[in-house]
């Protein structure tokens, strides 16, 4: 099946196109030429994601290409499909083409001479490149520097999200320094990456191969932690894991990287179930729990801008950034039959998160920054499900635990 850009083709994605070449070359854009060439030239385009690691199998399908040539200010742009290396014209047609042909090209007409190439991915579901639309609309080309590119937000009952139809609670509801509350962002493994060719020389009838190696400018961490079972005192069976994930920068400063960590959003997504003691990569197969496994790593990639640690270091403290619910839905034999229980617990991820260094502080710009492409992000628990936590009178079965700096202890709430 043709793969479609209809994102690609709005006033803001090509906004978006045209402040990000601007903030990569640094310099005004003129008018399009519109003289005809007879010096053409072929390029063509391929991708190398293996230089990242953990990037290969979740590339972006869709990148925008933006095609400048240096001299007479001339750009065009493409949107490309990284699965088949073909694409379409976004903002211009060579000459001697017309609209109906304007699919699955790989060999991309060029006026002879000196270019720039520059490539980026656009996720409408992720991100809001208002910003972007907002200086190209008013020309402030010195704005640029400044334009970060933004989470889009939802409410925990808007569809991508849907709290409810799981039959979750969000129990750390909290609000920033601007009264706002926080909101969450979709559970997407895409990275946001970019890449730039610098200067090269095009002539007539030449054909060559421009390949992109893109850097992500978000954070990709394999996120793992174990639940604990007591099977010698009950018989139930971990169903299902759910994790809101609190603490992740809302804005990211397009050329320089900057994390901007006063406003933070949230995560909800379904953790997979690996076995115990696997090093939970890519690969490594999913299982469905049985009643006697003592213990069951649940495991998640994400990919995100960071996770800011929270401020309160004392473990009776379960509200805002850097926290992690829990949500288990388990079977429990209780009367000879299985009967349906979930837990909920809450994380404070302090520890865990000034362990890991996500990110630091570059004191010389003032400013947060991720510290590298890739992290895993061990979060150690001691919590184990047992018959009174499970079916204890008066709990519920709901349970609250903390990282294992008091060995043993969790709090039943």
């Amino acid at each position: 099946m043709m793969k479609t850009y209809s994102y690609l083709y709005n006033k803001v994605s090509m906004a978006v196109a045209m402040a990000f070449f601007a903030v990569l070359a640094s310099c005004t854009r003129e008018t399009l030429c519109e003289q005809e060439h007879p010096h053409k030239a072929d390029v063509q385009f391929a991708y190398d994601w293996t230089t990242v690691k953990g990037y290969s199998s979740q590339q972006p399908d869709s990148m925008l290409i933006l095609v400048d040539k240096v001299l007479y200010q001339h750009m065009n742009t493409i949107a490309f499909d990284t699965r088949t290396c073909s694409g379409k014209y976004f903002s211009e047609l060579p000459d001697s083409m017309d609209e109906a042909d304007n699919h699955d090209i790989k060999d991309f007409k060029i006026r002879a001479g000196e270019y720039k190439f520059l490539t980026m991915n656009l996720s409408a579901q992720n991100f809001d490149y208002s910003e972007l639309e907002k200086v190209v609309a008013e020309n402030d080309v010195q704005g640029l520097s400044k334009v970060n590119i933004t989470y889009k937000t939802y409410e925990e009952d808007a569809p991508v999200i849907d709290l409810k139809a799981y039959n979750i609670s969000d129990a750390n509801h909290y609000t920033h320094l601007d009264g706002k509350e926080a909101r969450y962002v979709v559970g997407d493994r895409t990275p946001v990456a970019i890449d730039s060719v610098p200067v090269t020389k095009w002539g007539a009838n030449e054909s060559r191969t421009v390949v992109f190696r893109p850097s992500p400018i978000t954070h990709n961490i394999d996120l793992f932690f174990d639940i604990k079972k007591n099977t010698r005192n009950v018989n139930c069976i971990i169903e299902s894991v759910y994790v809101i994930l609190s603490g992740i920068p809302h804005k990211v400063n397009l050329s320089t990287g900057s994390l901007d960590i006063s406003n933070t959003d949230k995560m909800f997504f379904k953790a997979d179930l690996v076995s115990a003691g696997k090093v939970p990569y890519d690969g490594v197969p999913t299982i469905s729990d049985m009643p006697g496994n003592a213990t069951v790593r649940c495991y998640k990639n994400i990919t995100v801008t960071g996770i800011v640690e929270n401020e309160f270091t004392d473990r009776d403290e379960y509200y805002g950034p850097g926290m992690m619910q829990v949500v288990i839905n388990t079977k429990v034999m209780d009367g000879g039959v299985y009967v349906p229980k979930t837990v909920n617990a809450m994380v404070n991820l302090h520890k865990s998160l000034l362990n890991a260094k996500l990110q630091y502080f570059d004191y010389e710009k003032n400013t947060y920054r991720k510290s590298r492409d890739h992290s895993d992000f061990y979060v150690s628990l001691n919590v184990v499900l047992d018959r009174e936590a499970l079916l204890g009178d008066g709990d519920g079965g709901i349970i609250k635990w903390q990282e294992a700096d008091v060995p043993g202890e969790f709090n039943i709430y």
